[in-house]
């Protein structure tokens, strides 16, 4: 049931530096904006104050904790150092305590994850990004806001089980309680509107014959198993260009984990790493002669980043790339859209990823500086901030134009 009051919280976190107290507060401020009752020493604890009293207070009133969860946090609460150290020791018995679990909730702050020892097995939300969906997945979680279950339905009939019948339920109740008859549960439910999402606007305009409204295509091989097992690559289909006849397409999981660029430098997407690998070993690799021949050379312009200026450098000509920022945002209906699971392999190689799996993968476009690359975070949203370009454990969702 969710939260119809205003929560009480207290945040835990490490005093990393200045810069990160601040972003601490901001936080703080911004919930108690949407009626979160927080707690946070920057504001409650006063000089002449017993500081453990104060956390023993805080952390035992708090309906929720909120722990701040980075490499500085989790190397003092795992030594048991300073502030967070007693914290700690004060939240630790209460965590594998089964009534207590629902109380503390890590805060991913920073990528690579870095989580304490007594916290590893515990789902953790992300707030490394700072963006909308990440803090409203957050509130949720605060206010107890989750997805409902499913009404529970009939038991099934056990000779449709076994396939001899086919009536689907042993028991069906109209609505006044009384069973069904027979051909009233067997009979043909009205057709429904066809909901929006099923459809893209490509789809939508396509004729019955076209081949091009498949929306996922199967094109060359890849290693996706966890010991390198090659399987064939699956392909979303993006967009389509009818006057030349080919398709834009994106492979549907994370399938490698690639540094956009091998030494942390200045560099746009033209002279990278990452888009070497793309078109030699990869485009060699993974797509055999008579493959290679359907794809066809895109010509890329490569914007600066609307966000923060940071120029994205010359044209390219390729046959396999990376999609912009525009082009992330332009052919994904949402950030649910846009997120993407990794291949076992991917996860093997080291593809940062949320329990879901779902995974951080690159753009092309730059970052908030020239040594940062764009990339989508794990629950689909566009990260025009970036990581650092030889950042290792991010992910690779090729892309390129199929001639058809």
């Amino acid at each position: 049931m969710a939260i119809d009051h205003n929560p009480k919280v207290f945040i835990s976190y490490s005093w990393k530096s200045e810069e990160y107290k601040a972003r601490v507060r901001r936080l703080a401020d911004k919930l108690r904006g949407n009626g979160v009752d927080v707690t946070l020493d920057q504001w409650d604890l006063r000089a002449g104050h017993d500081m453990n009293s104060f956390m023993e207070m805080s952390i035992r009133e708090a309906e929720k904790v909120l722990i701040l969860c980075e490499s500085e946090y989790t190397a003092r609460a795992d030594n048991r150092k300073g502030g967070v150290g007693k914290e700690t020791r004060i939240i630790t018995p209460d965590v594998y305590e089964q009534y207590q679990q629902e109380k503390f909730i890590p805060v991913v702050m920073e990528n690579p994850v870095s989580l304490p020892t007594y916290l590893k097995s515990t789902m953790a939300v992300f707030y490394t990004t700072e963006t909308e969906k990440e803090y409203k997945d957050l509130l949720r979680t605060i206010y107890e806001v989750y997805e409902e279950k499913r009404e529970l339905g009939p038991v099934p009939d056990p000779e449709w089980l076994r396939g001899k019948t086919s009536g689907k339920v042993k028991a069906t109740l109209n609505e006044d309680g009384r069973p069904l008859r027979q051909k009233d549960v067997n009979a043909k439910p009205a057709l429904g509107e066809i909901p929006d999402w099923v459809l893209t606007a490509e789809e939508d305009e396509a004729s019955a014959d076209d081949a091009l409204i498949l929306k996922k295509v199967k094109f060359g091989r890849y290693p996706q198993g966890r010991k390198g097992e090659e399987e064939p690559l699956l392909w979303r289909v993006l967009t389509v260009d009818e006057k030349v006849r080919s398709a834009l397409l994106i492979t549907e999981k994370v399938i490698d984990c690639r540094r956009y660029h091998d030494t942390y430098e200045s560099i746009t997407w033209a002279e990278c790493d990452l888009r070497k690998w793309l078109n030699e070993k990869f485009l060699e690799t993974a797509f055999t002669e008579a493959e290679r021949k359907r794809i066809a050379p895109a010509e890329n312009d490569n914007p600066a980043n609307k966000a923060y200026g940071t120029a994205g450098g010359r044209s390219t000509k390729e046959k396999v790339f990376l999609l912009s920022i525009d082009e992330a945002e332009k052919f994904f209906r949402s950030d649910g859209d846009r997120a993407a699971e990794a291949t076992d392999f991917a996860g093997k190689q080291g593809v940062l990823t949320r329990d879901d799996r779902m995974g951080w993968w690159w753009l092309r476009s730059p970052g908030f500086s020239s040594d940062f690359a764009a990339c989508v975070a794990p629950g689909g949203g566009v990260n025009d901030d970036g990581g650092r370009v030889h950042s290792g454990p991010v992910g690779v969702r090729p892309a390129l134009w199929l001639n058809l």
